[in-house]
């Protein structure tokens, strides 16, 4: 899954430390029409390419993230969060329910994981501060309604295989769970 979701990516421990590109909080507030991309996981879709901010405050290389309409909450997968420097085991264990159903009541192990503080991601020249969800399953990067929405309208056009993405005039608050 390594190489099927970003290029190049390097891995936080012992790499070089990446210096952080400022990143204004404010975009062209003008529409803008983005092509359906190769996203890992997912084939041609709305997807778009950014960047994490790891924990320390240096980036990861450029991902792919699914712009996701069908997700409330924006997931990684699980083995992101070492190359975030976040430590999964002290995520907490949140019972979800997917594409394929409900995480088994039993089974904690499937369940994905909350990272309360979320993560900064720099994309089309901002700054956005999404929550950080954690899925033991090979996913693509999936972008949520519930935070990643709330910075631009989103309008699919799927006959013609793109999305027009408008940001809000002035953010308000990514919601907390």
């Amino acid at each position: 899954m390594g190489k099927a979701r970003g290029k190049g990516r390097s891995k936080s421990s012992g790499s070089q430390p990446t210096h952080t590109r400022p990143a204004s909080s404010k975009a062209s507030p003008h529409p803008k029409w983005f092509p359906y991309i190769a996203v890992p996981g997912a084939s041609i879709s709305p997807g778009i390419p950014l960047v994490l901010m790891r924990q320390d405050g240096t980036e990861t290389e450029e991902f792919r993230a699914l712009v996701d309409s069908g997700c409330s909450l924006t997931t990684f997968p699980a083995e992101m969060a070492s190359e975030l420097g976040i430590d999964y085991t002290a995520c907490t264990p949140i019972r979800g329910i997917t594409a394929s159903g409900p995480d088994h009541a039993e089974n904690e192990s499937t369940w994905q994981r909350y990272w309360p503080p979320g993560i900064d991601v720099v994309f089309w020249n901002r700054t956005l501060h999404l929550q950080a969800f954690f899925r033991p399953a090979e996913i693509p990067i999936l972008l949520g309604r519930d935070d990643f929405f709330t910075y631009f309208k989103v309008l699919f056009d799927q006959r013609n295989e793109r999305f027009q993405l408008e940001p809000y005039k002035k953010d308000r608050a990514t919601p907390t769970t």
